[in-house]
C-alpha cells in the first residue's frame, strides 16, 4: 500500500476521513477501494476527550470508487504516522498462509 496515498480529507460536514485517496481530475478526490473510516475522537477512561481516535467505517455500503467534490473538502493532508500504521493493519494486504500449515483431525 503506497502511503502517499493515505489521507486524511476534512469535510465542510466536520467529518475527518481516512483514506486512500487522490485529487483525480482538479474537482474530485477519488476515494480508492471505497476502503474508508471516520476520525472518531473519545474519552479516555478520567473523561477527557481527544486522547485518541476510534476508526468508524465510511461509505461501506459502496462496491468500489467515491467521488467526492473538492469544494466539500475543507482540507487533505497527510495523517500522523500512528494513524497511518493503523489504517495499514487493518486495509493493507493479507497474507494468506501456504495450504498444509493447519490440520484438523
Amino acid at each position: 500500500m503506497n502511503t502517499d496515498l493515505i489521507k486524511v480529507l476534512k469535510l465542510i460536514t466536520g467529518e475527518e476521513i481516512l483514506c486512500t485517496a487522490v485529487f483525480d481530475d482538479g474537482i474530485n478526490w477519488e476515494i480508492t477501494d471505497a476502503v474508508a473510516v471516520v476520525l472518531q475522537p473519545f474519552q479516555d477512561d478520567k473523561g477527557r476527550t481527544g486522547y485518541g481516535h476510534a476508526f468508524v467505517p465510511w461509505g461501506t455500503l459502496v462496491d468500489g470508487s467515491i467521488l467526492i467534490k473538492d469544494s466539500v473538502v475543507v482540507y487533505a493532508a497527510q495523517p500522523a504516522v500512528e494513524y497511518i500504521e493503523q489504517y495499514q493493519k487493518m486495509f493493507g494486504t493479507i497474507v494468506i498462509p501456504p495450504q498444509g500449515l493447519v490440520t484438523a483431525r
